[in-house]
């Protein structure tokens, strides 16, 4: 499903033109996050135990929060907000005893990562290391023998209707080719 949602997001046409439903997988993703939106809903008001309109589009506690998580862990992955949701949370649990000045050490914080690693924390770690904890189903082509890479391009550049990638099996002309890392 995540390779699906992938194809889908970075050329709609082209997955459909594999046998991507990318009507379906949007759809389905709709409904997943309308349903997580509600349960964390739930978990505000039971932590507030009130609803009203400051609560829920408070600037300090939502936008704010939101925005240094995503710069500070990294944008377009999936260990970057984590390592952010941790970092603020640490830094939160440390400084809150000086009041607002917190707020502004975060701000200073997240300019700083801005301007020096435009990456993130997550992202710049993964780009110097190689690393990554949650896998491409990109990477693993790549970990594919040389022999079968090169026959994808050569047929990719004759017909481009002719091999399909799922997340375990390529397929060229019909037969399945498992891939095998080493």
């Amino acid at each position: 499903m995540g390779l699906a949602l992938a194809a889908s997001r970075d050329n709609a046409a082209a997955a459909r033109s594999v046998g991507v439903r990318t009507d379906r997988i949007r759809y389905l993703l709709w409904i997943v996050v309308a349903f997580a939106t509600g349960m964390v809903g739930a978990v505000v008001y039971l932590q507030k135990a009130r609803i009203s309109p400051d609560a829920a589009f408070s600037v300090t506690d939502w936008t704010a929060y939101v925005i240094f998580i995503v710069v500070i862990g990294g944008v377009r992955t999936i260990e970057g907000p984590m390592i952010g949701v941790l970092l603020l949370w640490g830094l939160m649990y440390h400084l809150g005893q000086y009041g607002s000045l917190y707020l502004l050490l975060l701000g200073a914080l997240a300019i700083l990562v801005m301007l020096v690693m435009p990456r993130g924390l997550w992202g710049t770690v993964a780009h110097r290391w190689k690393s990554a904890a949650f896998s491409d189903a990109t990477k693993a082509v790549a970990a594919w023998p040389r022999e079968v890479r090169e026959e994808l391009v050569d047929r990719s550049v004759k017909d481009r209707h002719l091999f399909s990638i799922s997340c375990r099996t390529l397929r060229i002309s019909g037969r399945p080719w498992v891939a095998r890392s080493s």
